[in-house]
This record gives structure tokens, sequence and C-alpha cells, in this order.
């Protein structure tokens, strides 16, 4: 097999090194274009275990390719702390004398906060590692040994980085505001393991401002709470679905649906089915579904049975303003406050004119009206 195929083989993808020859397997060159591009080719690489350039490249691609180095260079520091750097798992196949080394420790919880789990008792114990692991994945609590998993600024700064840590911590703990706060404000959701909190409406804003669904953890009066479905669906539309009072006050809906379309397909049933919520719904983003669509059709034929006597009167350059004239607006205010938005292209519409032309096609100013 040529030397040059192989090597522009094994450059694009390290594991076909496995299907070379013992003698290319052999080669330098080709082992070292292999582990370049696949770390975890070392593995087929059965000469170059102990040869420290080969594995240094191996590791620093993937770290996990320590793991078959030989024994002596996984005892070598400058192999582990490219190893480890690289991917903080590696630290597992690490040498004991190195897993007690602070600076190989420290680099591995950077990258990994869960390889604090790989760490011998005393090095644990060291309040930097600690938080070092928490801070980079707030998870890495379950491995912090006592006493420093009852250290309050251990635990803060572990829900801060993974909110349903609060789960695994101390009874007295979960009664402490900044750490509850900490905790919703990155998951919301971790609102469900804090039964005390799911009637206090300040945390519940916070839960549910970070994700919506989380209203549906929270005691039934705040479920029907204004401020807290507002702040839920502002987040996310569905959860309006778990507001058994507000999903069907009309008055409540139809704020929701002006501001996002979406809203409406988790009202109640009875107002899913309103005209007037649906044809604004689709004005603002939803789409509506096959038994729907006739309901829109019939909304849309009332809506312009009702205009056409005024609309072939008007002008197509007639102002939104012009709209607060008693005689104009007879009969339409029914239609709702986003009527007068869209009234001048309404009528500019009808008369088959782009709004704000005359029917000459010049653009008129807006101050006046065509005599």
């Amino acid at each position: 097999m040529d030397k040059g195929k192989v090597l522009e083989e094994v450059s694009r993808n390290g594991y076909s090194v496995m299907n070379v020859s013992e003698e290319l397997k052999r080669d330098k060159d080709v082992a070292l274009a292999a582990v370049t591009n696949n770390g975890n080719a070392l593995r087929f690489l059965v000469h170059f275990k102990d040869n420290e350039e080969i594995v240094q490249a191996a590791v620093r691609q993937n770290g996990m390719a320590l793991q078959v180095a030989s024994n002596r260079l996984k005892d070598h520091e400058d192999i582990v702390m490219a190893a480890v750097s690289q991917h903080g798992d590696a630290l597992r196949y690490v040498s004991d004398r190195l897993k007690h080394n602070y600076t190989v420790a420290m680099a591995a919880v950077r990258q990994n906060g869960s390889a604090i789990q790989y760490l011998p008792p005393v090095v644990k114990n060291d309040y930097e590692i600690a938080m070092a692991a928490v801070n980079q994945k707030g998870s890495a609590y379950e491995y912090i040994p006592h006493p420093l998993n009852e250290n309050r600024e251990i635990i803060l700064a572990a829900v801060s980085q993974d909110g349903h840590v609060i789960r695994r911590i101390p009874v007295e703990f979960k009664t402490d505001m900044d750490i509850v706060m900490a905790a919703v404000r990155q998951n919301g959701n971790a609102i469900m393991f804090l039964p005390e909190f799911k009637s206090n409406k300040e945390v519940a804003i916070a839960a549910v401002s970070q994700n919506g669904e989380a209203i549906s953890s929270l005691s039934r009066e705040l479920k029907d709470d204004e401020d807290v479905v507002r702040a839920a669906i502002a987040n996310n539309p569905i959860a309006l679905m778990y507001s058994p009072r507000l999903k069907s006050d009309r008055k409540f809906v139809m704020e929701q649906v002006e501001q996002d379309g979406n809203a409406l397909q988790y009202a109640s049933l009875q107002l899913r089915g309103d005209e007037e919520l649906l044809w604004i719904a689709t004005q603002n983003g939803y789409h509506p579904y096959g038994n729907e669509v006739p309901i829109i059709q019939s909304h849309q034929a009332t809506r312009r049975t009702e205009l056409v006597p005024f609309l072939t009167a008007a002008k197509p350059t007639y102002r939104v303003e012009s709209a607060s004239e008693p005689h104009a607006l007879k009969g339409l205010n029914k239609h709702g406050p986003h009527f007068a938005e869209q009234f001048r292209k309404m009528i500019a519409s009808f008369h088959g004119e782009p709004p704000g032309k005359t029917r000459g096609g010049k653009r008129r100013s807006r101050r006046t009206r065509r005599r």
C-alpha cells in the first residue's frame, strides 16, 4: 500500500489506520497523522502507546485517548495536563500520584466539574477544587464530600449553575431565599422541588419568567394570578393552558392573542371558537386548524358585508386619524381596537389601490385627503 495515499487517508479519517498494514502502523508519520485527526486512533497503534510525541498529539485531540497510553505516560505530568485540559474525565486514567497533584486536579474540574468524582478524598475536600467543580457543572455537587456539601457558598454556586441541584441540598438550605431565587432563575422547573414556595408570588414570577411551563407546579391561586400568568406566557404561550380561570377569561385571552396569536390554541375550547379572537390571532402569527378556517371566513364575510356601504363611499387616502369622527365610526367600534390600526389599509385594499396612493398612482400627503 502506498504510504502517500495512506497518509492522505488517515489525515482525513484517523480511524482508517486500523485497516492499514502492520508495517505502516509502525510508521511514525502515519501514526502522527492518524492521532492528530482522531486521538482514539491510538488504540490501533500499539507500538506508539509509550511514545511521548504520538501520545501527546493523541490526547491533545481527545483527552480520553489517555486510557490506552502506557502506565509510564499516565504518570507524565505534561501529557496528563494536556489530556485533562482537553477532557476532564480523562482524570480517571491518571496515575494515583498525579491525582493528588493540585494543578492537575484543578485543570480537570475546570474542564468538567464532574471529574471531581475521580479525585482522592483529600483533594475533593479542598474548597477551591470543590468550588471550581460546581462553577463548571452544578450537578458535580453530588460528588462534593461532607462538610463542603453543607457550605452555603458552594451550594449557591451549584444551584446558580444548575437549578435542579436544589433537590440534593440539605433541607435547611431549601428555605434560603437567595439559594431558592438563584435556582429558579437558572431553571424555572426547580420550583417543583420547593413545596414551601409554590404559593410565593415573587419566586413564582422568577420561575415562570425562566420557564413558562413551570406554572404547572404552582398553587391553584398563583395559576390564576394575572401577573404570574402574564410572565409565564411571555416566556411560553402554552402557559395559558395551566390557568383554569384565565384561559376562559375573554378579555385576558384577547390581550394575549394581540401580543402573540399562538396563545389562542391554549385558551378554553369555547374561546378557541370565538370569531373575533380567531381573526385577531391570525393577524398575529396564528395559523388556524382545519375546523377553524370556516369560522374565520364567516367572520371575514360578516365584516365585509357591514363595511361595504362605508368603504364604497370612502376615499382610498382617508387618514386613520379620520376614524375619530363619529359618522366614520358608527357601527364599526365592535370590531375592536385593532381595526383602527388597519383602517387606511382596508380602505385602500377595498378600492384595489396601495395604501397612501391615489388612483393616479401618485402618493398623497398623509396630512391631506383627496377632494
